[in-house]
């Protein structure tokens, strides 16, 4: 009977965290919001009165802004990101003792982040005019502008993050801890006359409802039959519990 229960707190330690939504309605509304960005996108590329706020927040011209702008640039750069996104699967995969957890969560973030790059080419909006910004931080990025692919992944994965620790009382301090790390990427990425203000926004907005669409859809696919199960027997040995190894 023992052996029993301990069989039953390991599995459930090892399972994929829930949705705290009803999956149905999370799904509807993600998708939703998804589409609502790139209604946004469409209606604001033509728009370039923000440009006025990349003139003044690249006024300030301080050294520490400088390395503001050039730290948001690197840190969640597609070098770093692709980087922190494999960390990130790793470490979710340890936490919970499952293979299944670790690739979920880090094909969440990345799906996310990735399919951000199809609103990009739908809304093809052009970056700020960079002979408008007179202080020059890092090289002209000339790609599509909206939404900001570096924001969307801090948010995709701060979101993933949360949800992750959704039950548990670390929820609040994964919610402070991701929040701040978005503002500190969205502000940088402005300061650098990389992104119109919109841009950043619309990218915390999208990254929080796909991370959040493909978390649920992700957790119901590994709910059925035995998929879970089966990923996990092939999890390296050395990350498993002593229990959930014999």
């Amino acid at each position: 009977m023992a052996q029993n229960s301990e069989h039953a707190i390991n599995t459930a330690t090892r399972r994929w965290p829930g949705l705290p939504w009803e999956f149905s309605l999370t799904v509807a509304v993600c998708l939703a919001g998804m589409i609502g960005v790139l209604l946004w996108g469409l209606v604001v590329s033509r728009d370039k009165n923000e440009l006025g706020f990349d003139i003044w927040l690249n006024g300030a011209q301080a050294p520490f802004m400088d390395a503001w702008g050039e730290f948001a640039a690197f840190a969640v750069g597609a070098p770093m990101a692709i980087a922190i996104g494999v960390a990130f699967a790793g470490l979710a995969g340890w936490r919970y003792r499952s293979l299944a957890v670790g690739l979920g969560a880090g094909l969440a973030v990345a799906l996310s982040w990735l399919s951000s790059a199809l609103i990009k080419a739908l809304v093809a909006r052009p970056r700020p005019d960079w002979s408008a910004i007179t202080h020059h931080v890092g090289p002209i990025e000339v790609d599509a502008s909206f939404p900001s692919g570096h924001v969307t992944f801090i948010s995709a994965l701060s979101t993933v993050v949360v949800l992750l620790l959704w039950t548990s009382r670390y929820r609040w301090g994964a919610v402070a801890l991701g929040g701040t790390a978005t503002l500190i990427i969205a502000i940088g990425r402005v300061y650098v006359g990389a992104h119109y203000p919109s841009d950043v926004i619309a990218a915390v907005v999208y990254g929080f409802f796909a991370a959040t669409l493909a978390y649920a859809v992700i957790g119901r696919l590994l709910s059925v039959g035995d998929i879970q199960q089966r990923i996990d027997r092939l999890f390296p040995a050395p990350f498993r519990s002593e229990r959930s190894a014999s």
